[in-house]
């Protein structure tokens, strides 16, 4: 069956009843049809009788001033001819349309790209006419033939706009019922950027790519979640900690200079980040599951250092596979150069999509990042950006602590009991003031070294590490309720705790802490 001839139609400035009467159509299929005659210019040869048009309701002035009715396209119609048959480029072309369909509402490419951006981008070449205040009446045909020209996208565009269309418009018109027959999931839409796969090729791993924050109190144990849960496999993994002075460059990559060992000249090339080279290896390797760790990711401005891959982070929620893609040249060029390695069909196909610039997150690849919740944070993660990810908190369990009955330094209580006793004090004394769930001391908040002995190194890590803590951060407020009103200042308690033995050491706490 040959696909029927589509083009679209602007009504410009000598079609302005015609603008009126279109516009006031309630919209729907008619009852009756609406008869009209447009004269254009440089009609093409192709539009004959029988073609269908997609009516866009133009300007009616040379200057881009507002009108009446919202530009857009509106309605679909049938040529009944287009007279002279026999024409010059510059000659007058009267096409006669009976317009059979009339939208609800005007459709521009707001509209498309507010509703449906992804297959936008596979018709994005057809002459969307109507983008500028142009007032001229032009007719172009819609060629498949060439890039990013879908017809069957751009209709399925307008029906995630309106959507009766695709239920109503093949009713008055069955020679376009095949062009709904378009998916974002078909080889010819929005997966033509996938990696095609055939029977030498391998699967895709049955998990599905994501997002994943990570957080909870200092030393909850989320380094061993990401291990336990995700990935300990470096070959599998890029790491990368974010802090106030990280940067876009650092992350995705940038230019830099390089001097040639062979002939000493100086040239500028793409240094590619860890998020660049962690897509490299996924999209090579669509078999295995790649994880990049950001650890720390509040501790650095995340809206910023992310940038443009911002828009990577909405993923399909059936493929993990990112939503939209973005243009970026550079990382393109880097992530889908060829590697001899693999088959043919996959390098022509990373071919396509380095040639196109496109980039996107595939779903093999996971970002799984940390984030301490009592940090004094530099820069916050604001509402758009933390609900692209899935927040998961890492409960503050000692059961989940391999050292938690061990005995603390030369005293008769266990690092379980010392904690937990601290944390119930810290919930206590701190309500009301400041977030005193963040505040707690996490489960491996130190290592089993720092609480193993009774050596002059062990005792002071120990003394450095919590009793600082705890002065500082978790008590900063309220230092009479944990620790003994005598002793005024942090040297004088550090130096008391190192200096007794035994159970002798908490004589720098309040005494009621002691007894618990």
């Amino acid at each position: 069956m040959t696909n029927p001839t589509v083009a679209s139609v602007r009504l410009g400035k000598d079609s302005t009843e015609d603008n009126r009467r279109l516009n006031s159509c309630a919209g729907g299929v008619l009852a009756s049809p609406i008869l009209m005659d447009v004269i254009c210019k440089q009609v093409p040869a192709d539009l004959t009788s029988g073609s269908y048009v997609i009516i866009w309701l133009g300007s009616d002035n040379d200057k881009g001033a507002p009108t009446e009715w919202k530009q857009g396209f509106r309605a679909v119609g049938e040529v009944q001819s287009v007279l002279p048959e026999q024409r010059t480029k510059n000659d007058d072309t009267t096409i006669s349309i009976s317009v059979g369909y009339v939208f609800r509402a005007s459709i521009n490419r707001l509209d498309i790209l507010r509703d449906a951006p992804k297959s936008y981008y596979w018709c994005s070449s057809l002459p969307i006419i109507g983008l500028d205040d142009r007032a001229n009446q032009t007719a172009r045909i819609f060629d498949e033939t060439k890039d990013r020209s879908s017809v069957g996208a751009f209709f399925y565009c307008l029906s995630q706009v309106d959507q009766y269309i695709a239920e109503e418009l093949p009713r008055v018109y069955p020679a376009l019922t095949e062009v709904f027959n378009y998916r974002p999931s078909d080889p010819v839409g929005d997966s033509a950027l996938v990696v095609a796969s055939d029977a030498n090729s391998k699967s895709s791993p049955a998990q599905k790519g994501e997002n994943v924050i990570l957080y909870g109190v200092p030393g909850a144990g989320k380094s061993f979640t990401i291990k336990r849960d995700y990935c300990d496999n470096p070959a599998n993994m890029e790491k990368t900690v974010f802090h106030p002075d990280y940067t876009y460059g650092d992350f995705i990559g940038q230019i830099l200079p390089v001097v040639s060992d062979s002939t000493g000249m100086l040239t500028y090339e793409f240094a590619p980040g860890p998020f660049t080279r962690i897509l490299r290896k996924a999209f090579w390797d669509p078999s295995q599951q790649y994880y990049l760790v950001v650890d720390e990711i509040n501790r650095g401005n995340a809206p910023a250092i992310f940038g443009d891959i911002f828009q990577l982070l909405d993923r399909d929620e059936l493929t993990g596979r990112s939503d939209y893609m973005i243009s970026n040249p550079a990382i393109a060029k880097y992530v889908y150069a060829n590697n001899e390695d693999k088959e043919k069909v996959h390098s022509d196909n990373l071919s396509k999509l380095r040639r196109n610039g496109l980039v996107f997150i595939p779903s093999n690849l996971s970002l799984i990042a940390t984030m301490n919740t009592s940090d004094q944070n530099v820069f916050t993660l604001d509402t758009a950006f933390q609900r692209r990810w899935h927040m998961r908190h890492i409960e503050n369990d000692f059961r989940n602590c391999v050292f938690a009955n061990e005995k603390l330094l030369d005293t008769g209580i266990t690092w379980k009991h010392f904690a937990e006793t601290v944390n119930q004090r810290v919930t206590d004394a701190n309500s009301g003031l400041m977030s005193a769930e963040d505040k707690r001391l996490g489960i491996y908040f130190v290592r089993q070294s720092d609480i193993e002995g009774s050596d002059a190194r062990t005792v002071g890590a120990f003394a450095d590490k919590v009793i600082k803590y705890l002065w500082d951060d978790a008590f900063h407020f309220s230092r009479s309720n944990m620790f003994n009103t005598r002793l005024k200042t942090l040297d004088e308690i550090i130096d008391e705790f190192e200096n007794h033995t035994g159970d002798d050491r908490f004589s720098v706490f309040e005494q009621e802490f002691i007894e618990t």
